[in-house]
């Protein structure tokens, strides 16, 4: 089922018309840009939005205004300063304060939006950082600190002795995280855990004493108050998400003891009952659609005591637009649907989660569940982000796709250049041919974030910003605001919650980063459930999941994360629109990707693979969907010569500028993280664009697409002004419950598990020298072998070679009888004395062994595969040994991996396809040097003929090249494999994809080559694929 809007939007619109800004940009002359600002800034409304904005800035300008600034570089920057935040109030939709104001409307039959100016309301709330502040002055005032309950910290997990756990610190005012370890004692293991759950500081320090009779209760409180200090405890004031509560739970506090009790706060003394009436100001009073400065500042006053550094900056505020109609055409969000799915196929896939299970797998196995907080560790564990090499095998679907993603991309770009093409028109079904992998896609729920334009015949769209997954992240801090937007909200979580019956749980995470953000990272309770790391919550104790409880395993190729108290699989969602990348910790970024996990999150069409060799990306469309703007990219250096010239010269060499580039009239520029929209025939917004440019290596310039000097605007107000506009598209389609087909297979794993010594698997590594490998597997190993299968010892064997630090032979056995592992390792030890003594093998090692995952395929019928391919082997070299037959393995190779395909039931363009890309990417490796390309043409000339023969010619009839007794091996061998891989792909209930599919014949193919070849394995390899892709190539081009 496809995923169908909600029948309602978000929509954000900027304060100021776009005809207003039309009008400051007819402004030239310095004189008339200092009057202009000077009497919009007085604006009541807009003097406010600049305090607000910056109360320092704000100053300054009273101050130009009062004549107080007269040097003429002051007075230069304050009015550039001043013209950014007047044209960002007209062109910027993103809400802050009073330059843009949010609301909802209702998908319709028509486009019809009328804005009311003089409704909108502005809402105000005190500053998080100002609460905390507060809160942290309150806990050194006693009678506060013994009403204190008492918390552990909630990343706080052990590795051996140690207790390691995160503390934040601050440097140059950012908040920063570090890991801490600590050694563990008997007195703080009873501490941790008895604050498992908050505890009052008292009952703390009761149940302290009972442990320890000898310490003092001075002593006691000191430790407490130490652990308290480092973080290792926190207390029930740490500032939490839910929009209201820290106040409610402070003043909660505050009542709990005498009103006349003085409490001491920055040096102020302020009783109880004072600070109570102070923090308990109405919501009449902070909500208004008529504030003032004065009225501003008059609040402000009254929190002044609590912190000299957040005098002026006590309220944090966000304006509600009002309506007289809002709706929009139903036909708009289904055709952004259509252009969010061509970004989805045109986005690269992120390889941090791909990655980190891949480490995951090779650290632990296939069938280990690792507590979380243990995986994520940087020393113990695997550490998040992982920076690892990904192989041949793992990952040449995702290569092939990127690659195929570029040629499509560079196929456009050359067409438009070379046609001199401004705009890349796509079409619906253009994109069918390309190698699409499957690691990510649309979630469930999502958000599309678009901006309408007014085109010559219809409407069009522009496509911001795709959000994926969570639809609701966007709404999460605005729905304190508005109830509608609240209602929004959580229709679009509830429809993707899933029911008490069911596996799986989905789990709010509660992570408190940092005071700074405070008022933007609040949200709801929107599920019954959370995970609290640094950061407190307030829902009842067994409905918290802590981090420690978490346990990490891979699941068919999911990362699966599950409660052992619960014994549900969690799944954890972030509801605010928090940058989580930045200056994060592992844990949480871990848990916030792992949310991602299956999805394109990033969804952009990628050009910067191109931008080193041209200087301009066309804009791209399908239909009236706008994919991206056309841009721009420059030096700046180019610019510097512009610094020195007047107005009148400027303007002429801008002009030239634009000729040559075919540049509009209004462009958009990075400033910082934002954009700054300049009319390039306009002399001041030429000089606010060179300040911009300063200190730049090189930048981006956009194309703006609204022309300010007509009416091209679909949001209008009662009076017919223009206004910019972003409208948020929700999308959703049932969730289809995976979770009990999850938990089967958690359950079947955790039955497999991994098989520690004495079990049915024997696991052995043999350390010794490549060369000599092969002379061991030949000598001892193949006679090992065939007894060990003759005397039914074992059901299946293989070996891997591996050289991760020394070079050894990794050998598994797989005995019917467990009982039977002493004689088999006194057979082995026999086969293998000479070799031992002779120091030829330098190293015995014994080990659990911990199967890899191959997706969603049983382990145990792939292990099947593994085993065919050594019996090959071993009959391989029996021949070799005993008939003095020369084998010629590559021919073996071509012929093997033929049939292997084969019997995966491949067509002929499946293998051209399947053989090209991992053909590529092994080239890459090798450094896809001209030279190697050519000796890789030059062996397949050499060997044309022959494969002709080979792969082309009944298997019968194929003697010339191979001896009739390699025949029936390699007709024995196709036997056996074609019934296991129907029994692979054939399992009931299974569900795979293409690309897991390719993946394991991938893994297959290269694990039978690491047998056949004793040195230069991946080297040999590559050359076996690329000779049989330009085989393959070559038929397709006879037969076509």
């Amino acid at each position: 089922m496809d995923h169908k809007y909600t029948d309602r939007f978000f929509i954000r619109v900027p304060i100021v018309s776009k005809n207003y800004l039309w009008l400051f940009f007819q402004v030239q002359t310095d004189g008339e840009v200092v009057e202009f600002i000077i009497n919009h800034f007085s604006n009541p409304s807009n003097e406010l939005a600049l305090y607000i904005a910056s109360p320092s800035l704000h100053e300054r300008f009273l101050q130009f205004k009062n004549g107080q600034i007269t040097k003429p570089k002051d007075t230069e920057n304050l009015l550039l300063s001043l013209s950014k935040y007047l044209i960002r109030s007209s062109t910027r939709s993103t809400p802050f304060g009073l330059f843009a104001g949010v609301s909802t409307g209702n998908i319709g039959q028509k486009n019809s939006i009328e804005l009311n100016p003089s409704k909108t309301i502005l809402k105000n709330e005190l500053k998080i950082k100002l609460i905390s502040s507060l809160s942290e002055q309150l806990i050194k005032n006693p009678s506060i600190k013994s009403k204190l309950a008492i918390v552990k910290n909630s990343s706080v997990y052990r590795v051996g002795p140690q207790l390691r756990y995160v503390q934040k610190y601050l440097k140059e005012s950012k908040t920063l995280y570090r890991v801490v370890s600590i050694q563990s004692t008997p007195h703080l293991e009873f501490i941790l855990n008895a604050t498992g759950t908050a505890i009052p500081l008292k009952e703390l320090e009761k149940q302290i004493h009972l442990f320890d009779a000898k310490l003092a209760k001075k002593e006691i409180l000191s430790y407490i108050d130490n652990c308290i200090k480092n973080q290792i405890l926190t207390t029930n004031l740490e500032s939490n998400l839910v929009p209201g509560e820290n106040i409610e739970e402070l003043v909660s506090l505050l009542k709990s003891i005498p009103t006349k009790t003085t409490l001491r706060i920055n040096n102020y003394d302020i009783s109880a009952g004072n600070l109570i009436d102070i923090l308990q100001i109405s919501e009449s009073k902070l909500t208004s659609s008529n504030f003032s400065v004065s009225r501003y500042r008059e609040i402000e006053d009254k929190f002044a005591f609590i912190s000299n550094e957040l005098s002026q900056n006590v309220l944090h505020s966000d304006s509600i637009v009002s309506f007289n109609i809002c709706e929009i055409d139903k036909k708009i969000p289904e055709n952004v649907l259509k252009g969010v799915k061509l970004i989805l196929n045109l986005s690269n896939s992120d390889s941090q989660l791909f990655n980190f299970k891949r480490s995951f797998l090779q650290k632990y196995g296939a069938f280990a569940e690792i507590p979380l907080l243990l995986a994520l560790d940087g020393d113990a564990g695997i550490g998040y982000p992982t920076k690892r090499e990904i192989h041949i095998g793992q990952s040449a679907t995702n290569e092939a796709s990127t690659r195929s993603i570029r040629q499509f991309l560079l196929k456009k770009l050359l067409h438009a250049t070379k046609h001199n093409l401004r705009i890349i028109t796509l079409k619906e079904n253009e994109l069918d041919d390309l190698i699409l992998d499957d690691r990510g896609g649309l979630s469930n729920s999502f958000s599309c974030v678009v901006s309408l334009l007014k085109g010559e015949r219809d409407i069009n769209v522009l496509i911001s910003a795709i959000r994926n997954p969570g639809g609701a992240k966007i709404l999460g801090r605005f729905c304190k605001l508005d109830r509608t937007i609240e209602s929004l909200a959580k229709e679009i979580i509830n429809s993707q919650e899933y029911s008490e019956n069911d596996n799986s749980i989905i789990a709010e995470i509660n992570h408190f980063s940092n005071v700074e953000w405070g008022n933007l990272l609040t949200r709801p309770k929107f599920h019954k459930y959370e995970i609290p790391y640094l950061g407190r919550s307030t829902l009842n104790n067994e409905t918290q999941i802590l981090p420690e409880d978490l346990l990490i395993s891979v699941e068919n190729e999911r990362l699966v994360l599950r409660s052992k108290s619960l014994n549900k699989i969690i799944i954890p969602q972030l509801n605010n629109a928090h940058n989580y990348k930045y200056l994060s910790t592992p844990v949480y970024e871990f848990l916030c990707d792992l949310e991602n996990q299956g999805s394109t999150v990033n969804a952009v069409i990628d050009w910067t693979w191109f931008e080193s060799s041209t200087n301009f990306i066309p804009r791209v469309i399908y239909e009236n969907i706008i994919l991206n703007e056309a841009y721009w990219i420059f030096e700046t250096k180019e610019f510097d010569s512009w610094r020195y010239l007047n107005d009148l010269s400027l303007g002429d060499e801008v002009k030239k500028w634009r000729i040559r580039h075919e540049i509009p009239r209004y462009i958009s520029i990075a400033n910082g993280d934002n954009f700054i929209v300049i009319d390039l025939e306009n002399a001041y917004c030429l000089k606010l664009m060179l300040q911009v440019l300063k200190n730049q290596k090189s930048i981006r310039i956009f194309e703006y697409l609204t022309d300010f000097d007509r009416d091209d605007a679909i949001v209008k107000d009662e009076e017919g002004k223009n206004y910019g506009n972003e409208i948020v598209f929700f999308y959703q389609k049932p969730r289809s419950s995976n979770s009990t087909q999850i938990q089967e297979s958690i359950n079947d794993s955790r039955k497999l598990s991994s098989y520690p010594i004495g079990s049915e698997w024997l696991y052995l590594k043999v350390y010794a020298g490549f060369a000599v490998q092969e002379i061991i597997l030949a000598e001892c190993l193949q006679s090992l072998q065939k007894e060990l299968k003759t005397t039914k010892m074992i059901s299946n064997s293989f070996f891997v070679r591996y050289d991760d630090s020394d070079p050894h032979l990794r050998l598994r056995y797989q005995l019917i009888e467990k009982s039977s592992l002493h004689i088999l390792l006194n057979m082995f030890n026999e086969a293998v004395k000479q070799y031992v003594s002779d120091d030829i093998i330098w190293k015995l090692h014994i080990d659990s062994y911990k199967p890899d995952s191959y997706g969603p395929f049983d382990i145990r019928l792939v292990e099947k595969l593994f085993s065919i391919d050594t019996d090959f082997y071993f009959s391989l070299l029996q021949f070799e040994k005993n008939e003095f037959l020369k084998v010629d393995r590559k021919f073996i190779a071509y012929k093997c991996i033929d049939m292997f395909l084969n019997n995966f039931n491949l067509s002929f363009d499946e293998k051209l396809t399947f053989t090209g890309n991992i053909a590529k990417n092994f080239l890459d490796e090798f450094g896809n040097t001209t030279i190697l390309r050519k000796k890789t043409t030059e062996l397949f000339r050499n060997e044309s003929e022959k494969l002709n023969i080979l792969l082309n010619t009944d298997i019968n009839e194929i003697h010339k090249l191979i001896d009739v007794k390699i025949i029936k091996l390699l007709n024995n061998k196709s036997k056996k494999e074609k019934n296991i891989i129907l029994q692979i792909l054939g399992q009931k209930k299974l569900k795979y994809s293409n690309f897991e599919k390719i993946n394991l014949m991938s893994n297959c193919v290269h694990l039978f080559m690491n047998k056949l070849n004793s040195s230069d394995i991946r080297r040999n390899e590559m050359e076996v694929y690329n000779v049989l892709w330009l085989h393959y190539r070559k038929q397709s081009a006879i037969i076509s």
